[in-house]
């Protein structure tokens, strides 16, 4: 609400079937929801208005610390001697201006001494934008969704960052008869609206590109005791899960990590394998890069090496630790290790819906050969084993996305422990996707108009025009 000269103007948002939140709607508005409602203008006199203008915004904002060097050069890590240096950066994303016709305003009975006047709105909610040269990935021509987390910074750190939302209201008026060369006056309000965006699939991060910044597979050795003869070794390797996939049908979401373990062993002890445990901490990390310059790309934590103007705020949400017993192997004559199926296949013949089938006991039940094989065995062949790790935050988290300042992604972190043998402990790192998908009837809901009716509706293609950062 907002007041100029004892005018007040104030936002009312029509909820309805349509309108939302409805079920699968996460308390936010939806590309695709009609974003409708009324105008209230209050007055203790009577007005002559002259522009009735309200506008759906999208505004993103970081505060980057840095530290200014002798030579003026702002660097992000400097010895404290240097002094800090605060840089702000916002960026308009998205300006939908609507321009109410002035015979749409209409008058209420008064209340009290004030005389109140209304018109309506509507915004049909786009799912993103396009660029016309087409160089900024598929991420980041979705609309970010809302988010603010400068309060869960540091409180040492003045850094910030934000998506934000709104609905701007504007009238400008004069008093009725006062001639066209009276003063024109404004009075606005705010209204801030929560956005969560649909999300798609996309390929698997290219790990082989960013080499420093997962981990897939490690090698251990196992012996006796820690100064112990050496038993062999152990390969434990992962690939990237299915994404963590959240929709209408179901608030909640889960998806599981499928570690390949493959001892190589000598043959006299091979029967230790059937006394090892692992034990499994899991994680999923959160990755929130900021910028004051422009995001042309995925944003990679080399990048904070690179230039002192982009940050990452870093969390870990703690899954739990699971421990897995009377694991049983699988005898294979080759030296290959069995991996987990490669991404892409697995998109290709598993449904994004997966459901762990483990308990807390999470006792494995795989196939070994009979105790012939464990005295033939010789020392070209390994034992394989394969654990699934269930990724079920209890949270909701937002969708992997990229924007012009501020963009968020995800990976699975595993450290994993050996009991029965002495070995030291694995730490994993995997890439993650967190989408939020669309199912066809609410594609559909989407297409069936809008509540109260007038004749504002915008993007109805759910693309805007093409803009730059």
């Amino acid at each position: 609400m907002a007041d100029s000269s004892q005018v007040v103007v104030d936002i009312e948002v029509l909820e309805c079937e349509v309108c939302g939140p409805s079920e699968g709607s996460f308390g936010c508005k939806r590309p695709g929801d009609s974003l409708e409602g009324t105008i209230y203008v209050s007055a203790a006199s009577v007005l002559e208005f002259t522009a009735l203008e309200v506008s759906f915004k999208g505004l993103q904002s970081t505060l980057v610390q840095g530290y200014r060097m002798p030579n003026n050069a702002i660097i992000a890590y400097p010895p404290y001697r240097y002094p800090p240096v605060l840089t702000k950066a916002t960026d308009l994303f998205l300006d939908v201006k609507y321009q109410a016709p002035l015979h749409s305003i209409g008058i209420r009975d008064q209340v009290g001494r004030l005389r109140v006047y209304s018109f309506p709105f509507s915004f049909v909610l786009p799912r993103g934008t396009e660029y016309p040269d087409q160089e900024k990935p598929q991420q980041c021509q979705v609309l970010p969704p809302s988010m603010n987390t400068s309060q869960s910074l540091r409180a040492a750190s003045p850094s910030s960052f934000s998506v934000t939302y709104m609905l701007d209201a504007t009238v400008r008026y004069r008093a009725e008869h006062s001639g066209d060369g009276a003063e024109l006056r404004s009075a606005k309000a705010t209204q801030i609206i929560d956005y969560l965006p649909y999300t798609d699939v996309f390929p698997p991060t290219p790990t082989d590109s960013v080499p420093d910044e997962f981990v897939l597979d490690a090698t251990t050795l196992m012996s006796k005791y820690a100064l112990g003869s050496r038993l062999g070794s152990l390969e434990i390797t992962t690939r990237e899960p299915l994404p963590l996939a959240y929709s209408s049908y179901s608030p909640t979401a889960s998806t599981e990590c499928i570690l390949s373990v493959t001892a190589r062993s000598l043959a006299m002890e091979i029967q230790r394998l059937g006394a090892l445990s692992l034990e499994i901490q899991a994680g999923i990390r959160v990755k929130t890069f900021f910028s004051t310059e422009p995001i042309i790309c995925l944003p990679k934590q080399t990048f904070l090496t690179q230039t002192a103007c982009i940050r990452l705020h870093d969390e870990v949400i703690n899954l739990g630790r699971e421990k897995y017993t009377q694991l049983q192997w699988e005898y294979s004559a080759s030296r290959g290790n069995d991996k987990p199926p490669a991404y892409a296949d697995a998109v290709r013949n598993d449904s994004f819906s997966t459901t762990s089938t483990l308990s807390r006991s999470s006792v494995l039940g795989l196939w070994a050969h009979d105790s012939a094989v464990l005295s033939n065995n010789n020392s070209d062949g390994a034992w394989n084993v394969t654990v699934h790790i269930p990724i079920k935050p209890l949270t909701n988290l937002l969708p992997t996305f990229c924007s012009s300042l501020v963009a968020r992604s995800y990976s699975v972190i595993l450290r994993v422990r050996l009991a029965g043998v002495h070995a030291k402990k694995v730490d994993l790192e995997v890439p993650l996707q967190v989408v939020y998908l669309q199912s066809f009837q609410v594609a559909i809901a989407t297409e069936s108009g809008h509540c109260a009716g007038p004749d504002a509706l915008l993007a109805q293609q759910e693309v805007l025009p093409a803009y730059s950062v």
